[in-house]
This record gives C-alpha cells, structure tokens and sequence, in this order.
C-alpha cells in the first residue's frame, strides 16, 4: 500500500510539473525507484517463525498494485512511455475487467498520439462503466487531442449529463462547442463558468472570443481588459485584446499590443505568426511575407503556413507568386482541395474564368458539396457567360444549410447579368428571405431605383449609424455599382462614429480616388501612411492616385520606395514603368520594364535542367538542356521555359524546377509583350504592336492597362467595332474601368449618324490676273455610319464664286454622294462624286469627284494612290471655260520615329484644255515635345512643272481671254518652313474622347521666283456635351507674287 502511495504521488506531481527539467526529474527518478525497490524487497523477506508481521493482512502489497505503480511512474516522463504502456498490457492482460487501468493505458496511449489505441481501451471501459463520467471525459479528452472536435462534445456531453454540478466537464464542454464555432450552445456554458469565477482565465479568454465572433468586440475587450487588469504584462491577455481590437477594425491598437506581446515572449515563433495574421488588416504583405518564407525554412513541412503565403500574394497582387506557391503545395498533393481552391479563386481575380472554372470543377470532383468551389465557379461562369450552368451551379449551393443566401443571389446575379431583371428580382427576394439582415441580399432585393432614393439612404445611414462595419459594407457595394457620393457619404458615417476603424479609412481613399476626388484621396493616404508607414498596400494604392492624378514624378517616386521594400515584388515596377509611359518618359519605361527582364527565367532554368539531365542520364533532358542553353545564349528571354512546359512529357523530373520560376516566367512574358506592345504603340506602329496585344491579353488576362491600349490602337487604326468589342470584354471583368465606359459611351456615340453644317470663304489675289476671286460656300452633309467603320454620306451645297474680272457674283447648287471606310489595318479608302448646277446657264453642269485607296505596310509606310477630278477656278475666265483637271497622285507617310515624320505626294495633272502638269511635295516634321502640347518644327519643299504656260488675249489694253487660266509654273521649285504648336486642351486624353485642341502654324518660304513668304494658319476645334462639335479654322498667306485669305467653320450633332 506504502509503494501504491508513494506511485501515486509521483503519478500527481507528474501532472502538476510536467514541465520540469530532466536533470531534476533524473535525481527524482533516482529517488523514487530506490523506495519502491526497497519496498519490494522488504516484502519479500519472509518473518521469522513465529513472528507476525508488522503489515496487516489487508495492506499488504500484491504483485499486481507494484506493477501499476510501476507503470504510473514510468508514465511520468515522456522518455518512458513505451516502457509504461508495455506495463500496462500486462496489467490489462491480468484484469481485462479493471475499467480504471483501461482508462488509464488509454491515457498513456493518447500522450504516444496513438488515438486509435487509446479509444479502443476506451470503448472497452465504456463498455463495462458507461456511465462513468471520468470515463466518458477521458474519451472526450482523447477526441480533442486527435483534433475531432465534434466526437469530443458528445462524449463531453455524456459526462455532463451524467454530473451536471462538475465545473471541470462544464468547462471542457463549453470550450470545446466555442473551438467548433457552436456559440449558442457554448455561451450559456460558459457564461454560468464565468460568472462563477471571473478570474479563470481559459474561460475568460474564451469567452472574449465568443463575444467577438458576435461582433460585440466592445464586451470582449471588456473581459480581457478586466484580466489584464490582474496580469498587465500576460502576453495570452495582450494578444487577445490586440485580436479583439482587430475585430473592431482598430488596426494601430491591435499592432501596438502585438508588439508588447512579442516583447514580453522574445522569441515566440506561435505568436510571431499570429502577428502576421493580423496584420492583413492594415496590408503590410511584405512583412508578413518574410515572417511566413523565415517560418517555412525552419519547417518546410508546414502547409498552413505555405497556403497562407499563397494567400498574402494573391492579396498583394503578387499573383504570379501565388500561383507558383499553390503549385508548390499541389506538388505534394494533386488533390489537396486548399490549394485547387485557392488556384480557382485566384484565376477568378485573375479574370482567367476558364481556369478558376476548371480548378473549382477539380475540387468539386473530389468534394461536390464544397460551398466554396461551388461559389466561385458558379461566379466564373457568369462571366463566361454560361448563365444557365451557373444557375444550375449556385441551385446546388442554395442547398447547403448556411450558403442559402449566397446561393439565391448567385442566380439572381446571373439573371441580372442576362437581362432578365424580372427572375433576377425573384432570386433576390429569396436571398433575402433566407437572410433578412444579410447586407448583399437587402443591396440587391431594394433594386436600384429605390437604393439611389433619398428616403432609403438616409434610414440606412440611421439604422446602421453605430455599425462601421456594416456601413463599409454597405458603401462598398453602392462603389461597385458606380453610386460613389453614396458610398463616400456612408464612409464617413462610419467614421464619424469610429475614427479609428481602418478599414473604411481605406476605403474610403480607394473611392475619393476612383471618383476623381484625388487631392482628397491623396491627403488621406498621407494620414494613413503616418500610422501604417511599410503598408505595402496603402503605399502602393496611393501610388496609383497619384499616377491617375498627373502627378506622374512623385507616382514614380514612391514606387521606387515601394521597390526597396521588397526587390522580389515586380508589381511596383510594372506599375512604374507604366505610369512612365502615362508621363512620357519612354525611355525610364523602357529601362524599368528592362529591369523585370534580369537575369531572363531561360538562363535560371538552365542549371536546373543541367544538373537534373546530368544527374538522370536522361538522353532526352540532354537534349533539352543543349537546346535550352542554345536559344538562351541567343538572348530568349522565356521562350525556353514556354517550350519546355507546353510539352507534359518532359515535365516529370524537371517539374519542381519549372514551379520555382513559373512566378519569374509568368512576369517575364507579361513584361516583354507589354513592353513591345507600348514600345510600338508610342513609335505609332498601331498594326504591329496589335499581335502583342492579343498575345498578352490571352496570356494575362487580368491586364486592363492591355485591354484598354488594345482598344486605343484600335480606335487609331479606325477598327471602331472591334474597339467597341475590346471596350466590352474590359468593362466585362471591370464594370468600374472608368475611362472604358466612357470611351465605350463615346465610340457609341461616334457611331451614330450625324448632321454637319460647314462654311468656307477663300480669297486670293495675284499672279497677275490668274488668282482674282473669292469664293463662299455652304454645305450641309449627313453621315451615316454602318458596322461603325464604313460611312456613307449625302451633302447638299451651295456655292457662290465672284471673280474680282467682272465683280459679278455666280451661284450654284449641288450635292455629294460619299463613302469612307477601314477595310481592316492595312487597307482603307474613300470615294465619292459631287453634282453642281450653275444658275447661270453659260455655265452648264459639273461634275467632279475622288476615288483614293491607302495601304498600310506595317507601319514602315503608308503608301496610297488616287484619284481625283476638280474645279480649276482661280479667275473669270477659269469659270468661263470650266476648267477642271484629273488628278492621279501618289503619296507616302511614315512615322520614322515617334517625334519624326515624313510626308511625300507626286500628283500628275491632266487639264481639260489640253494642258499637262506636275506637282510633287516632301516635308520633315520633327516634334521637339510631346502631347499634350506639341512643339513641331517642319521642313518641307515641292517642285512643279506645266507642259503649256498661261495665254493672256488682249483687246487693246483690255484683257479679253487666258488660255490655261490658272498658275503654270515651269521648273519652279519652294521650300518652307513651319513653326506648329498644338495644345490638345481635351478633359481626357484618349482615342475617340471629346477632342478640344486649338492649332497655330507660322510658315515661312521662298521660291525660285524670288517670292520670299509668310503664312499663319490658326485652328479651334471643341466638342462638347456627348454631342456638339464646333471648329473654326482661319488661313492668311503674304507674298510679293500672291495673297490669300481662308476661313472655315463647322457646327456638327451627332446623334
């Protein structure tokens, strides 16, 4: 009995010290065995004859108690386990009925972590005692240390009803329902507990969390503070405050106790973690990054952590780094259904619908009731435009107890989507059955009539005027709609009842932003900087409004800040290179865009697949590895990789090669097709840089900046439809893209039909008598767009020409029939045939028109050909005879370089009275800077040639004829040059927007005639309210030879 004891105390202090060093509990071992040794042996020595023992019978002791305290102190220490458990089954073996040394293996069974062991022993106790509390308590202990969480509340559940008054199973059953996320059964437990005993931390801590997961933060800070109170420094205390002030959205409290957390428990790698956690709050991604990388070279092992990783990428829009480190994860397991799920959700952000389709397929082949697959694939399909698919898909989701509502508002979105707002409504208005207070549903089933109405925004605003995290919520929805006054109005309710509450701070920034609001939004990213200075994502998002603000210089500084940060991140450099391009600093774009291409993820490769080749044997490898180093030395970038990986065959051993640099291949041909793409827009080679475009967008399909750029070559190239059908698919995955969907309003409008009112006066005066008239004339002309890039138009005129011969005024009337269109970006052409019928019958009828075809060779050139028959009135006698001439020319243009062009016609001149001529014309035109005010200096000459020179009759002094009554230079040659400035003063500066620009040319020439001149030219052209169009255009021209003075106005409506 005296061993039984002494076993029994060792058994009690080992649970109450099991923290003890080993070389105290080597000594008490030491100590502990010589007793119980001495006990055997003093039992076994037998008393002399006729002596009784000192032992009563009754507490002697028997073979079978030495052996259980022996197997109780050997469980003492982890190190003797296996000697413990041994002891035990023969202790089991001797009494296979004993219920207490069945509970008791089983308890050592559960220390090993060999739970199937240890509930067998169990269930055999249960068996003989089932209605034994610490039996049925034992299982549940047993249960919660395999992590089954709900097999230990049933067996805790047992014990409870079993002893209702023992505070110890209460606890265990109240905790264990708040771990599972069962809070309505856990807080009355829990409550009664605490109120008991306010100072046992375990349920206090608990029940601050279960406070918090029902956003009563405000309680839950109350009962941790009540604590911290007693313990000021206990790092549980802080940490569960911090996490509690994170539910509160109090972001620089919650960092604050983090911090003295860590301080007080230096070290903590647990805590450290959890820090990193929080801290997606407040978007620090690259602290939390370098904790997570650090954590995982100490324990590869741990996938938790390596989805987490993911995670922050995919929300830093690292998402080329998250998709290589969830195929990290899917090397260990193809179906680990985290990883499939996280790969569909960040192919839905991506905007690669097919594929988060087909990753949330794969996890619901492996488990069709994942309400997460089902949503993001029933989301994927709309945008696919499946919309019966994703009905079918959400149908399944409505089905599962708790996704109710997200599976209503699905269909209901994907109705929506199809334009059927009735069964949109419908679904809706179930959404909001199954979830009365749900936020989205009550968003959607109001419609958006009633949600832009007064009277519903100002009882929102009251109804949740103490709740800032429903008001975000709540403006968030209202911002992806468009309705930004709303939500910055719900904004700042929400933090006008709590300052502190972050998340609607950023919002709140993001909106002023995207609604143009910049000067605000840049001052409230300055003030949230102050607190949250490394917040890569406030740094970065305020980058971006700056960059949207014209503040190009200061954009690009900061990115280069951000980069600092964090090297391995290419978002800042993209970004940067971009906001380059905005700012017209082509050459630090391309030099940044260069940077992302260094070291190219082909010369990373290639001593991967060397030593992996060499190290195989593999024939085939070597052969790849040969061909990889071949095109690498020739300067591939990623050509290399991409051939490698689009043949599955060769991918078995390379392939944990080719995960590690996918994140480094995806960026690098992003990069390099971006690169080239803008690169060739900006030298204005708009057909070339198109494969590039295409190629990209495929390839990245998340890149609005390409999809917007697309549509801009587009539009340049006058493919106005396949413009509008780029516009569609950016506003598709961005409803928001604010310059999309005004380009998308303004290219509708383009292509509507349109009246135009013009004027023009020309006045000329000299060489002789060959330039004495003036003219006027008026038209009228109605356009009529089909397939947006082909216009046919009619125009009526009148005309009034006055040759300064006779002073008399010669009226006349007509119309034009005309046609313009882009055959596609290498060919286009116009022609059209105008009537004109002279009042005075001495004049007769004429008939003039144009034919032109232009090619386009790749941008190298645009070469053009044409035809073209006009009135040569100049003079009396020019209207007398109805001089007119055919004209065929030729011409070229070239972009040489961004800023220089070139620009050339030869015109070959046949006269109707018998007369030939020539014209050719070549300028240079240099612009010294860059849209939107240009600077252009151009150089340009001709050379003319007649066949016949002018014929003057006289009678007398009177001039009575001209045969060839117009200009018959021979031999003459001109040369100018031109001073331009253009201001393009538009609101907006893209293809197709409301131009407004006004245009001030001086010219100064001089001839082989000895005719130096001057020439001025001013242009205004403003378009206004979606519609309007005025311009006017003045010309006047001095030179000792010839005068001449021109003026024209246009009134254009677009319908």
């Amino acid at each position: 009995m005296t061993v039984y004891r002494i076993s029994y105390i060792v058994y009690r202090d080992s649970k109450e010290n099991i923290q003890l060093q080993s070389l105290v509990s080597f000594h008490r071992y030491c100590f502990i065995w010589g007793i119980i040794l001495f006990l055997f042996l003093v039992s076994a020595v037998p008393a002399p004859a006729g002596e009784s023992t000192i032992v009563p019978p009754e507490e002697i002791v028997t073979d079978f108690d030495a052996r259980l305290a022996l197997a109780r102190t050997l469980s003492y220490d982890d190190a003797t386990l296996n000697d413990s458990v041994r002891e035990y089954e023969i202790l089991v073996g001797e009494q296979p009925r004993n219920a207490a040394v069945l509970t008791e293996t089983s308890a050592v069974y559960a220390r090993l972590r060999q739970y199937p062991k240890a509930l067998e022993y169990l269930n055999r106790a249960l068996a003989l005692r089932p209605d034994d509390e610490n039996i049925n308590r034992s299982a549940g202990d047993v249960y919660l240390y395999s992590g089954n969480l709900p097999e230990a509340a049933l067996y805790y559940r047992r014990a409870y009803r079993i002893n209702p008054a023992s505070e110890e199973t209460q606890k265990k059953l109240g905790l264990v329902l708040s771990w599972d996320k069962k809070d309505d059964e856990a807080l009355p437990l829990l409550s009664g507990l605490y109120k008991r005993h306010p100072d046992d931390k375990e349920v206090a801590i608990e029940m601050a969390h279960l406070y918090a997961r029902r956003n009563d933060h405000g309680e839950s800070i109350a009962i941790l503070k009540r604590l911290l109170a007693q313990n000021p420094d206990d790092p549980e205390l802080l940490v569960g405050i911090a996490d509690a002030e994170a539910g509160l959205g109090h972001a620089k409290r919650c960092m604050e106790l983090y911090k003295k957390a860590l301080a007080a428990k230096t070290g903590d790698e647990k805590l450290l973690l959890q820090f990193a956690d929080r801290m997606n709050l407040w978007g620090d991604f690259y602290r939390i990054e370098r904790i997570y990388v650090d954590h995982l070279k100490k324990d590869p092992g741990d996938s938790s952590t390596a989805l987490k990783l993911a995670k922050v990428y995919e929300s830093a829009q690292q998402y080329e780094r998250a998709e290589g480190a969830y195929r990290k994860l899917l090397l260990k397991d193809r179906k680990d259904i985290d990883a499939l799920l996280g790969l569909a959700a960040l192919k839905l952000r991506e905007k690669d619908f097919e594929a988060s389709a087909a990753y949330a397929g794969q996890v619901l082949s492996i488990d069709p009731k994942n309400p997460g697959a089902l949503q993001v694939k029933g989301k994927a399909l709309i945008f696919l435009k499946r919309f019966n698919e994703s009905r079918e898909t959400y149908t399944l989701l409505t089905g599962l107890k708790g996704n109710e509502v997200r599976g209503y508002l699905g269909i209901g979105n994907a109705f929506f989507r199809e334009k059927d707002y009735g069964k949109a409504k419908e679904a809706f208005n179930k959404a909001l059955e199954s979830g009365k207070d749900d936020i989205e549903a009550r968003f959607y089933a109001a419609g958006f009539d009633t949600l832009r109405e007064n009277t519903f925004i100002e009882r929102l605003r009251e109804g949740e005027r103490h709740n800032p995290a429903r008001l975000t919520a709540w403006a968030d929805l209202y911002s992806q709609y468009g309705y930004f006054g709303i939500a910055i109005q719900l904004l700042r309710d929400a933090l006008n009842d709590d300052p502190e509450y972050l998340p609607a701070k950023i919002a709140l920034a993001q909106t002023l932003g995207i609604n143009l609001q910049y000067a605000q939004s840049i001052k409230t990213y300055e003030e949230l900087e102050k607190d949250f200075p490394d917040s890569s994502k406030i740094l970065i998002e305020h980058a971006r409004v700056l960059g949207w603000s014209k503040k190009y210089n200061d954009s690009i500084a900061l990115y280069k800040y951000i980069h600092s940060l964090n090297p391995d991140d290419p978002l800042p450099l993209k970004e940067m290179a971009r906001v380059a391009m905005w700012g017209k600093m082509v050459n630090e774009a391309m030099d940044t865009y260069a940077a992302l291409l260094k070291p190219s993820v082909d010369s990373m490769l290639l001593p991967e697949i060397k030593t992996i080749a060499e190290a195989s044997g593999d024939k085939q490898l070597l052969t790849e590895y040969r061909q990889l180093r071949k095109v690498s030395e020739g300067g591939s970038i990623y050509q290399g990789y991409e051939r490698l990986s689009k043949d599955p065959g060769k991918n078995d051993r390379i392939e944990p090669a080719m995960v590690d640099l996918l994140p480094v291949y995806r960026t690098q041909k992003a990069v390099a097709l971006e690169r080239e793409a803008k690169r060739l827009s900006w030298d204005k080679r708009f057909a070339r840089s198109m494969p590039y475009y295409e190629e990209l967008i495929g390839f990245d399909p998340e890149n609005e900046e390409a999809y917007f750029d697309y549509a801009q070559v587009e539009c340049a190239l006058g493919l106005c439809d396949r413009e509008k059908s780029t516009y569609d698919r950016l506003l598709n995955i961005d409803p928001l893209h604010n310059l999309a969907a005004i380009a998308l309003e303004r290219q509708q409008v383009r292509k509507d039909p349109s009246l135009e009112f013009n004027y023009s006066y020309w006045m000329e005066d000299g060489r002789g008598d060959l330039a004495q008239i003036t003219r006027d004339r008026f038209d009228l002309d109605f356009d009529l767009p089909v397939l947006c890039r082909y216009h046919f138009n009619v125009a009526l005129h009148q005309w009034f020409e006055k040759p300064a011969f006779n002073h008399r005024r010669y009226g006349a009337t007509g119309f034009t029939f005309g046609f313009q269109g882009v055959f596609n970006e290498y060919m286009r052409g116009e022609a059209s045939w105008t009537y004109k019928d002279y009042a005075n019958d001495e004049m007769g009828i004429k008939d003039t028109g144009k034919a032109a075809v232009w090619f386009n060779l790749k941008e190298y050139a645009h070469i053009g050909g044409g035809y073209e028959r006009t009135d040569e009135l100049y003079n009396y006698f020019g209207l007398k005879h109805g001089l007119q001439a055919d004209n065929w020319w030729l011409g070229l243009r070239s972009d040489v370089t961004g800023r220089l062009d070139l620009d050339g016609k030869a015109r070959f001149i046949k006269y109707n009275d018998d007369n030939e001529g020539k014209h050719y014309y070549l300028a240079f035109g240099y612009a010294f800077t860059d849209h939107p005010k240009i600077f252009k200096v151009t150089m340009s000459g001709e050379y003319r040639d007649t066949q016949h020179e002018s014929i003057y009759a006289y009678n007398g002094e009177n001039l009575t004829d001209i045969t060839h009554a117009y200009w018959t230079p021979k031999d003459y040659t001109g040369a100018a040059l031109t001073f331009e400035w253009r201001h393009d003063y538009s609101k907006l500066f893209f293809c197709g927007n409301e131009l407004r620009f006004y245009d001030i040319k001086v010219s100064f020439g001089t001839d082989s005639e000895n005719n130096p001149s001057a020439k001025i030219e001013g242009e205004i052209h403003h378009e206004f309210s979606k519609h309007w169009t005025v311009g006017l255009k003045a010309l006047w021209h001095s030179s000792p030879q010839w005068d001449a003075n021109g003026l024209w106005a246009v009134l254009r409506y677009q319908f």
